[in-house]
């Protein structure tokens, strides 16, 4: 098996230590896109955010960033990636401002409403039952609350085949933006928005649990 194709089926649940490698990778690859997308979260009554399929742990250093008075929680199904969340933001997890749970999308560990809103950053392509999960998640959002989802890779012609190769590796499947907005509408959330930076191939859709 080559370098790519043994990265490739890392990236659904990185384990090991060559899963901690690749996620310390995803860390810088996928942060510019995390930051981009993060930024249409609604901070103002953002005190206890959530991130689905934390991976690495880099998007809950931005998030505690970005709300400096939240609390911050991920979870992730990967017990190695848990653990790496935990060591490479060890400063915010002392200081109590991040928690990090081993646990699956299908499944959370968190009451009705727990959060007032929950990312998940080139996840969602991996659930094993993307309506149900996100079901799921948005139980555990407050009335009002925004579910918001990020990908550095959607259906577009000119990245069709650099899309289909990452595709191909990963064993995941491209949406176009109004695949990505119907997921969220067939969940049952509302006031569903997207928005995209062509030229980079990121898309970013996101919506409200209902009151």
């Amino acid at each position: 098996m080559g370098l790519k194709e043994r990265i490739g089926r890392q990236c659904r649940k990185p384990t090991g230590t060559f899963g901690k490698i690749v996620a310390r990778k995803m860390n810088k690859s996928h942060d510019e896109v995390t930051r981009w997308g993060i930024q249409f979260l609604d901070t103002g009554r953002g005190k206890d955010l959530l991130d689905v399929g934390c991976g690495g742990g880099r998007n809950l250093r931005n998030l505690a960033e970005k709300c400096p008075d939240a609390r911050v929680v991920g979870v992730d199904h990967s017990r190695d990636m848990v653990a790496l969340s935990r060591q490479v933001n060890m400063d915010l997890l002392n200081e109590g401002r991040i928690e990090v749970v081993e646990a699956t999308v299908s499944r959370l560990p968190f009451e009705d409403g727990s959060f007032d809103a929950v990312t998940a950053v080139e996840t969602y392509f991996f659930w094993p039952d993307l309506i149900n999960d996100l079901r799921e998640v948005m139980r555990v959002t407050r009335p009002g609350g925004m579910v918001l989802l990020v990908t550095e890779a959607y259906h577009h012609p000119d990245f069709e085949e650099r899309n289909r190769t990452w595709e191909q590796m990963s064993d995941f499947k491209t949406d176009t933006p109004e695949e990505l907005r119907g997921y969220l509408e067939s969940a049952g959330l509302e006031d569903i928005e997207s928005t995209k930076v062509e030229e980079n191939n990121w898309l970013t859709a996101w919506g409200r649990r209902p009151f």
